[in-house]
This record gives C-alpha cells, sequence and structure tokens, in this order.
C-alpha cells in the first residue's frame, strides 16, 4: 500500500482540537506532522527527531531547543520544494522571527509561524501524494482489450530481476493466452528499458506503449525495482509513446536522475528521450537506457 501524507493541515483545527483537548492533541498533530515531513523529505541526508525527544530536549534546554526546532523543519521544508517544483519565499529564518518577534504582538506571532509551516508542508505533501504509485497509470490488457487505465495500480507486475534479454519487437502475431481460440491479433508496439550497468546489467524490460513504468528500490512503490544507496523508493516513471517512438521520463527522487554529461533532470516534470538515450539514477551504479 503507498504511504501517502496528510495535505490539509489547518491551523485552526490544530488551535481548536488543541485547546478541546488540553493541548493533547497538539503533541498528537506534531507527531504526524514530523513524521509526514520526514517521508516527503527522505534522502535529503537530514532526519527530524520524533515529538519524544523535541520534548525531552526542549525542557533540558529551558525551551531553547523548541526555537531550533521550527526553525530547522522551516529550513528543511524550503531546502527540499524545488524536488516538487515549488520555490517557498518563507525558510526558517522567517518561522523564528515570527516566533520571537511575533510573540511582542500578543503571541500572534507563532501563530504566524506555524501557518507558514502548515502552508509549505500542504504544498509538498499534495506534490508528493500526487507522484505516488496510486495517481499513476497502468496499462491494462485484460480481455485483449488494450485500454490505458489512471490511477490503476501496479499489482503483480513487479520486474525484479527480469529476465527479457534481448526481446524480439517485431511486428508478429500471436494468440492472445486468455482466449487461445480467439482470431489472433498484431502485437501491441512495444519499446524497451535497458540495464546498463547495475545488479541488473544486461537485463532488458519491454513496455507497451502508454504503459508507464515506475523505476525505484521499493517492491511497494515501483514495478521496476533497482538496488542502490542514492536510489529513492520511488525514483522515476518511464513511459513509452509509440506513435513519435520517444519515451518520457518523470524524475520523482531525492537525489535525482541525470543526463550522462551530469544534467539533473527538473523534478516532476516529463522529459521526452529519443531512443537509445542513457541516463543514471542517483549515481552512476544505475544506468538505463531507452530503446
Amino acid at each position: 500500500m503507498d504511504e501517502r501524507v496528510k495535505e490539509d493541515r489547518s491551523l485552526l483545527v490544530y488551535v481548536l482540537l488543541g485547546f478541546v483537548t488540553c493541548g493533547i492533541y497538539s503533541f498528537y498533530f506534531l507527531y504526524k506532522f514530523i513524521k509526514d515531513l520526514n517521508t516527503v523529505c527522505e534522502g535529503d541526508g537530514k532526519n527530524t527527531p520524533n515529538i519524544f525527544l523535541v520534548m525531552l530536549y526542549t525542557i533540558l534546554t529551558c525551551g531553547i531547543y523548541a526555537f531550533y526546532f521550527y526553525y530547522s523543519m522551516g529550513n528543511r521544508l524550503a531546502d527540499n520544494a524545488p524536488r516538487y517544483g515549488k520555490n517557498f519565499e518563507e525558510n526558517g529564518t522567517t518561522v523564528l522571527l515570527w516566533m520571537i518577534f511575533g510573540s511582542l504582538l500578543c503571541g500572534i506571532g507563532s501563530f504566524v509561524a506555524m501557518n507558514i509551516l502548515f502552508k509549505n508542508m500542504n504544498e509538498l505533501a499534495r506534490a508528493y501524494n500526487f507522484g505516488s504509485k496510486g495517481n499513476m497509470g497502468a496499462y491494462d490488457n485484460r480481455a485483449g482489450q488494450n485500454e490505458y487505465q489512471y490511477g490503476t495500480n501496479y499489482e503483480n507486475q513487479q520486474y525484479q530481476n527480469p529476465q527479457y534479454q534481448n526481446p524480439q519487437y517485431q511486428d508478429q502475431q500471436y494468440q492472445n493466452p486468455q482466449h487461445p481460440s480467439d482470431t489472433p491479433y498484431r502485437a501491441v508496439p512495444q519499446g524497451v528499458i535497458s540495464c546498463i550497468a547495475g545488479a541488473y546489467q544486461g537485463n532488458q524490460v519491454p513496455i507497451n506503449s502508454m504503459e508507464s513504468i515506475v523505476v525505484g528500490r521499493s517492491s511497494q512503490d515501483a514495478n521496476l525495482v533497482l538496488e542502490g544507496t542514492k536510489l529513492s523508493r520511488r525514483h522515476c516513471v518511464i513511459t513509452y509513446y509509440d506513435d513519435t517512438d520517444t519515451y518520457g521520463v518523470t524524475d520523482y527522487s531525492s537525489n535525482g536522475t541525470f543526463y550522462m554529461n551530469g544534467s539533473r533532470f527538473v523534478a516532476l516534470t516529463e522529459v521526452r528521450l529519443q531512443p537509445g538515450t542513457q541516463f543514471y539514477l542517483g549515481n552512476r551504479d544505475n544506468i538505463i537506457q531507452v530503446g
């Protein structure tokens, strides 16, 4: 099951439920906020401590750590925004200034600071959820009907250690395996994804027209599962377009997808590649070629 994060946090709900529960809800709210923050920013080399450690450090430092905690969260959100095609004007310094000097405005500043964090977190959460497997398409060839299904999961389609050596993609005829008595029909146009470097070097995966294959290190989030320290759970998505014989690649990773010359793909933006193009995932341990 995909790990989706909450994308509709509300300052009003935070304040009201915190008041009604005498502050208990506020701790639960921050617990979930931190958990989702670590999920959305996974791979940036940082880890926001859980709420229990935050409480402990705050007590030990007589409250000083709390200011650093909110400052670091503001910076982390701003630093990870470009990964999702975002650009936040507010960062940790903005949050900290509102919390310190805003306290002179009858405490209103702390609410402004929290609202900045909630707003920025909601934007990244929506972008993260949009890129999740549940929002991508899958190619459905059941009953011999070729139909692109939006929002279909990739169950039973994991290409772990694929054994598609030198596949033949001629315009050949074949029988529908689910209806062997049916009249033969022509094969669906196919492309190919080749593993040039990595654990599955030399293997090839066929990809149908308008099919999207998720590449990553998690078997729950990807159906072409690779190994590598720089790979994200859901690193990129590759789609084949037979009408133009091109491949669309969209980067969803934290460590980046790169052309062989070192240029980084723009995050969350599909790039069209010609057959024979190679690129690497995070580092050169995993090199992919399309076509």
